[in-house]
């Protein structure tokens, strides 16, 4: 989409892992990118949801700071997680569900994947429009076409978003199908 539309897409990308939130790629450009695999990303069975939002939001938060948001681009965070909250220790959902109402309230957009939890339960606690929320089978198809619906989603918020829409009006337009989430859930 970013070569096909000619916007610039950066991207930062995180894991989490029960105890460490760590940032795998930087504000790279989508095209050059590297890719995530085996060395740079390893799960290991602990979920530290709420410290990953609350970090990457509040980081992101003071990266911007000095940027107009007028002449800011979109910024769509997509949260992708196989498991429940079990290990956070600075964030709780009550300060990550503000955290995230406030930036929808800056026009941010936010997608959440979830898969061995109830993704639409899990999501609407932190904030997130059951529209931008998919739930995904944890099989390499579930995984797989959980992806290629994610990047269809944001590709569209992101159109949306730099054409001036809202990010609540783009949740609307850019929602997961019906058809999206069968696939995702390993159905055809």
């Amino acid at each position: 989409d970013a070569i096909e539309n000619g916007i610039a897409t950066i991207i930062s990308v995180f894991t989490f892992d029960g105890v460490n939130v760590k940032c795998i790629i930087n504000k790279a450009d989508v095209k050059s990118s590297p890719s995530i695999n085996e060395d740079n990303y390893n799960p290991i069975g602990m979920t530290n949801l709420n410290d990953a939002f609350g970090s990457v939001i509040a980081q992101m938060n003071k990266e911007l700071s000095d940027i107009n948001e007028e002449t800011r681009s979109s910024i769509i965070i997509a949260v992708m997680t196989d498991g429940i909250e079990n290990t956070s220790r600075s964030f709780s959902i009550r300060d990550t569900n503000q955290m995230v109402t406030k930036c929808q309230e800056k026009n941010w957009a936010f997608v959440f994947l979830g898969a061995n939890i109830d993704a639409f339960s899990t999501g609407a606690k932190y904030g997130f429009n059951t529209n931008n929320t998919l739930q995904y089978a944890a099989s390499g198809t579930g995984l797989n076409s959980s992806l290629i619906s994610a990047s269809r989603s944001v590709n569209s918020m992101k159109a949306d978003i730099n054409s001036g829409s809202t990010v609540y009006a783009s949740y609307q337009s850019s929602g997961f199908t019906e058809d999206e989430r069968t696939s995702s859930m390993g159905g055809e």
